[in-house]
């Protein structure tokens, strides 16, 4: 503690300055800044608070209302994942963000589970150097001076260093000189978190439980898209969102396709990409390429020699063969009339469906069932003349059928 006859100048540990004297704890609108030890202003918005921003309210001025640590007016508490926008209306936040300001991924003011607030208010799986990811706060807060990174707010990993200004890493704490003494040789130690080191003291070989090692550092838990063997965190297949202990993937990227524990950009030949599972699916059996599980989802045929009808596979026709087939439940005449060149006609019966053989009062034209002339009971044409056989109560006569027959 600094201070003349009059005030205090500095406090010392756990202490903290206001207005000329050394308290333990801030008076209301005002928090205690560590780094420096002094009372320090609450946003305006607060009236009693943890620290400088509008979200670090414990408590509001008259006429807002706490809600997750911002003071908001009255008129309207927004629910989870949305933000009140300036026509007064609750509008979806970014997806990244639990709680905003704004729609943009940089207006998070909290995060969902296993994210983190940066300083620039967007929500990251993982803080960038010089911070540590709060359990306690779920924000990336800022590592002691001098680190690099840092397992707490006390406990450093790694120095920031360099040659004109090298720094040594020493009891957790980022040191310009090492202190050798009969309690420790901590420069010659590895970091906070190691069992044991080499080259230098944070480049771990093994952790201390139940530490992980991850990429020669020693972590708390394995970054996303990571799995845990032997206490080390293993990177998981290039794609992989998620994978299993065998190291296979079990979900994947965006534009990726899950397909036998792998992560693809495209499926492979006779599979098809199945957009809503995110896996590629096996295509019909007739099917070389397709877009769908179906026999009529083909864009190419397996049989080199099948005919692709409607997306349907068929068999093979000789030369001026025809062949009766039915795609989709409709019936086609299929024709081959050139080498690799089919006609097809759709066969529709009296009544709109398809039969083998047209029924009494139709005959064939075309595929097509057509209408005998009203006094035919079978035909050959649709003219009076064209009759093969009359209605009951008529004779045939020259091929038309009469009432009476004019010769004896």
């Amino acid at each position: 503690m600094s201070c003349d006859e009059h005030e205090c100048y500095w406090c010392e540990t756990d202490l903290f300055l206001s207005e000329g004297n050394c308290v333990s704890v801030c008076p209301d609108g005002f928090y205690g800044n560590e780094d420096f030890n002094e009372c320090e202003e609450c946003h305006p918005d607060c009236e009693v608070c943890t620290g400088p921003e509008n979200t670090d309210c414990l408590s509001c001025e008259e006429g807002r209302t706490l809600a997750n640590k911002e003071c908001v007016p009255n008129r309207k508490v927004c629910p989870i994942k949305t933000f009140l926008n300036d026509y007064g209306v609750c509008e979806a936040c970014h997806p990244s963000c639990k709680f905003c300001s704004g729609r943009d991924k940089n207006q998070c003011t909290k995060c969902g589970e296993g994210r983190f607030l940066t300083m620039q208010q967007t929500c990251v799986a993982r803080c960038p150097a010089g911070f540590f990811a709060s359990r306690l706060s779920s924000v990336c807060e800022a590592c002691p001076q001098g680190c690099l990174q840092c397992v707490d707010a006390r406990h450093c990993s790694r120095c920031q260093s360099s040659r004109k200004a090298p720094l040594f890493l020493q009891n957790g704490q980022c040191v310009t000189e090492c202190v050798r003494s009969r309690l420790c040789q901590l420069c010659l130690s590895c970091a906070v978190g190691c069992a044991s080191c080499e080259k230098n003291a944070t480049h771990c070989l093994t952790c201390n439980e139940p530490l992980l090692l991850h990429d020669h550092q020693c972590v708390q838990e394995c970054p996303p898209a990571h799995i845990v063997q032997d206490k080390e965190c293993h990177h998981c297949p290039p794609a992989c969102q998620d994978c299993n202990l065998l190291g296979q993937c079990t979900g994947c990227e965006e534009y990726h396709f899950l397909h036998e524990g792998l992560c693809v950009p495209d499926c492979p030949k006779k599979f098809f990409e199945n957009n809503e599972r995110g896996e590629c699916l096996r295509c019909h059996a007739d099917c070389a390429f397709c877009d769908g599980p179906n026999s009529n989802d083909c864009n190419a045929c397996v049989h080199p020699e099948a005919i692709l009808l409607n997306g349907a596979c068929l068999g093979h026709l000789l030369l001026g063969e025809s062949s009766l087939v039915c795609v989709n439940s409709q019936k086609y005449v299929l024709l081959m009339v050139l080498e690799n060149f089919v006609c097809m006609f759709v066969c529709v019966g009296a009544d709109g469906a398809c039969v083998d053989e047209c029924p009494a009062g139709y005959y064939k034209e075309e595929s097509k069932c057509e209408q005998c002339h009203t006094s035919c009971q079978s035909c050959v044409g649709k003219q009076s003349h064209q009759c093969l056989t009359c209605e009951a109560h008529l004779f045939r006569e020259a091929k038309e059928c009469v009432e009476t027959c004019q010769h004896g």
